[in-house]
């Protein structure tokens, strides 16, 4: 069996980041193990063209296509699902997974007629078995974890049990990525110093109830984790074989279980890999935040650790079912940067009841902590698979779904799909380009005066990147220009977006 896996582009928008498709390295690595041909096209990260895309599914003549698609590219995949068609035949087998698909499986084949088999949640072994299957020339009605089409019929079949523990995966397939693409050195990433950066999934599912989140449409609601042995296990691999020098943590919440904190923390010590790494964690687990966990991170490597903080209005905390409250958001933020982490913020404006004077309160708070990396502002998006979804468009407030537009960094001249019940869509761009311009002052003030004392980071980040150390300093002045025309003579301050 040859299984061509597919990671389409993303109509209009960039990448911010280029992130390797761990879903499909990881499907892909499990059907190795089986003995199958695999191939991995990431036109997101690599901006290939569509001709290029059949050119490649032409040589490698596949038997079975797999395309994993979020939201924004769901429509792009459907696209090019008739143009594989077309180039290898109409009868080859393709399957869909990834989180649009995942939150309906039904709804999705029902709008997107080209597909023919959806692969929800976990598609490690549904592949599997389907690959497994078709090789054998079985019928998929035996298949777990697949929805599939059978005559003028959708049939969804039981799932698969979830994958515990998660050490049974093997690695993801990195042969099959452009490795050199991802997570490309920048001078506004000082933290990372200059090193070669790889994204990891350490566990599996969230335990939190976020209306705004999807997460548990693909990996439920039950934490599961690999051994502290296991993912030191990858990360020395990845030393070895990419020169990888900083792991991205990819987990909605790493540090959920303190035993495997810890053994992680002391595997990695143990080994002295000179590896340093980022994660999430959520400020309302204060008893897994204790000084000496703190510390033994940093010993470990770790440099910088994220919150999702959304808002600083209490209100809307409680709205979107956060669990946490703004005081437990200060308390965790400061204790992470007395034990001399770094800590940043995700944001998000444009809940349901959100009014011009709640982002403010946002704005305000935002400023009060000491954070060391300032993310910009998403809007709300309300994707398939959150409580969200419903609630707005329950409300009204949903003003269409067109999936390409439903980006919620928002690109330039894109507005979002939604507004709050006070705060138009044009409105709620203004005050996110208000918001990215804070952080951008904040942020490229913290990497002037970081620069100043490490000036090696800066060598290192240079020669790493140059083109984007060219930009670093006009728009460093440029903001600090507008921000003084606008106190000493009350100039507004441009509306377009700024990032670089």
């Amino acid at each position: 069996m040859r299984a061509f896996f597919h990671y389409p582009e993303q109509a209009g928008t960039p990448p911010i980041e280029r992130k390797p498709p761990l879903g499909l390295a990881y499907m892909a690595a499990v059907l190795e193990q089986e003995g199958h041909k695999c191939f991995i096209f990431d036109q997101y990260s690599t901006g290939a063209e569509d001709g290029e895309l059949l050119d490649a599914a032409r040589r490698f003549k596949p038997d079975l296509i797999g395309i994993s698609a979020v939201t924004p590219m769901i429509k792009t995949a459907h696209r090019q699902t008739g143009m594989l068609k077309e180039a290898l035949g109409k009868d080859i087998p393709v399957a869909v997974g990834g989180p649009h698909v995942s939150s309906s499986a039904e709804a999705a084949l029902q709008e997107f007629p080209r597909f023919d088999i959806a692969a929800p949640n976990e598609g490690e072994f549904a592949m599997r078995d389907l690959a497994r299957a078709l090789e054998e020339g079985r019928p998929l009605e035996g298949v777990r974890g697949i929805v599939y089409r059978e005559n003028s019929h959708i049939v969804r079949n039981p799932p698969q049990d979830l994958i515990e523990p998660l050490d049974v995966l093997p690695f993801p397939a990195w042969h099959l990525l452009p490795m050199h693409l991802y997570y490309p050195t920048s001078p506004t990433i000082y933290y990372r110093g200059g090193r070669k950066t790889m994204g990891i999934f350490s566990t599996r599912g969230c335990p939190a109830f976020c209306r705004f989140c999807d997460s548990h449409s693909i990996w439920t609601r039950k934490y599961r984790k690999r051994s502290g042995k296991n993912v030191v296990d990858e990360m020395e691999a990845l030393k070895e074989k990419y020169k990888i020098g900083h792991i991205y943590f990819l987990d909605d919440t790493f540090h959920v279980d303190k035993k495997r904190t810890l053994d992680f923390c002391n595997e990695l010590i143990e080994r002295d890999l000179d590896m340093t790494f980022e994660c999430y964690g959520r400020a309302d687990f204060t008893d897994l935040m204790t000084d000496d966990i703190m510390r033994k991170m940093k010993q470990a490597g770790l440099k910088l650790m994220w919150f999702g903080l959304e808002t600083g209005s209490q209100e809307t905390l409680d709205h979107m079912r956060k669990g946490i409250s703004l005081e437990q958001a200060e308390r965790s933020v400061r204790r992470v940067r007395e034990c001399g982490i770094l800590a940043g913020a995700f944001w998000i404006i444009g809940f349901p009841n959100e009014t011009e004077a709640h982002v403010r309160q946002t704005f305000e708070f935002y400023r009060r902590l000491p954070l060391s990396w300032h993310d910009t502002f998403s809007i709300l998006t309300p994707y398939p698979g959150t409580e969200y979804y419903w609630i707005l468009k329950e409300e009204g407030l949903t003003l269409h779904e067109d999936w390409e537009r439903y980006y919620n960094r928002h690109m330039p001249g894109l507005l979002p799909p939604v507004r709050t019940k006070h705060l138009g869509p044009e409105e709620l761009v203004r005050l996110k380009n208000e918001g990215d311009r804070m952080a951008w002052e904040y942020n490229l003030t913290d990497h002037f005066h970081y620069y100043l004392k490490h000036p090696h980071h800066l060598a290192r980040n240079f020669t790493k990147n140059p083109r984007a150390f060219m930009t670093y300093p006009g728009l460093f002045v440029k903001l600090k220009w507008e921000r003084f025309l606008n106190r000493a003579f009350k100039v507004p301050l441009p509306a377009e977006p700024v990032g670089m």
